[in-house]
């Protein structure tokens, strides 16, 4: 079941690629980084509507499936520490991420997503150091 899931979460992720990157956006016609994950997240039943969806609120709904091996449907989170998260990604195989990135605050819309290059596209793992990884699948039965 829980191998199941991870791939239709998989393949739901990676129907946003080219999606723009728009702070704050946490819906199909424009995503930010956790709003992008949250959004594959609730489609498979790991996160509720009403949820944190912060980068952080993320990490600490599923701090306790951490691991050192990342995989495909691992979250990756980036940023300074642990209490200042400001990027996640989802990994779609073992050297791979899908983000929504590119863009910050003043990414707002289409037409500056474009300007910027900022939308959900894959990128390599470890393109940067990241902070954590964790499995939010290992909270389904296997």
């Amino acid at each position: 079941m829980r191998s199941q899931i991870r791939e239709t979460a998989l393949d739901y992720a990676k129907a946003f690629r080219g999606v723009p990157y728009e702070w704050g956006g946490d819906n199909p016609q424009g995503l930010d980084c956790s709003g992008f994950v949250g959004l594959v997240l609730r489609s498979v039943g790991l996160m509720a509507n009403k949820q944190d969806l912060t980068a952080k609120g993320i990490f600490d709904k599923f701090a306790q499936y951490a691991t050192e091996t990342p995989s495909a449907g691992c979250l990756v989170l980036y940023g300074r520490s642990l209490d200042k998260i400001s990027h996640i990604a989802i990994m779609i195989d073992s050297r791979h991420i899908l983000e929504a990135g590119g863009g910050n605050s003043k990414t707002v819309d289409k037409e500056t997503a474009d300007e910027r290059n900022a939308f959900v596209r894959m990128r390599p793992f470890n393109y940067r150091t990241p902070l954590a990884i964790v499995d939010p699948f290992r909270s389904f039965p296997s």
